[in-house]
């Protein structure tokens, strides 16, 4: 069986964050990383400037582009959440 191609298989990825926001009305960065590494594999992963794992930026881009009018990120929280009316414009909250 071909392995499926890196753009594909991050869009999957992203595809797989947003099902975690809808069905538990966010997703915490860190468990994110995790669960990705253990089921997408180490790949989708890399050590950022300060020392810890953080989520490949093909999948975060993909994930901006399913998500960008629905879902918030909280900068305190360290979280993706659903919108909801009370948010400001823009994906970044505090």
């Amino acid at each position: 069986m071909p392995e499926e191609p890196k753009d594909l298989m991050a869009r999957r990825i992203a595809r797989w964050m947003m099902d975690q926001v809808e069905e538990r009305g966010g997703l915490y960065q860190d468990r994110a990383v995790r669960e990705i590494i253990r089921e997408f594999g180490l790949e989708w992963s890399y050590v950022n400037a300060n020392g810890n794992r953080a989520i490949d930026k093909r999948i975060l881009a993909a994930f901006l582009e399913i998500s960008e009018q629905v879902v918030i990120w909280n900068r305190g929280a360290r979280a993706w959440r659903k919108r909801r009316s009370h948010h400001r414009a823009g994906r970044l909250q505090d």
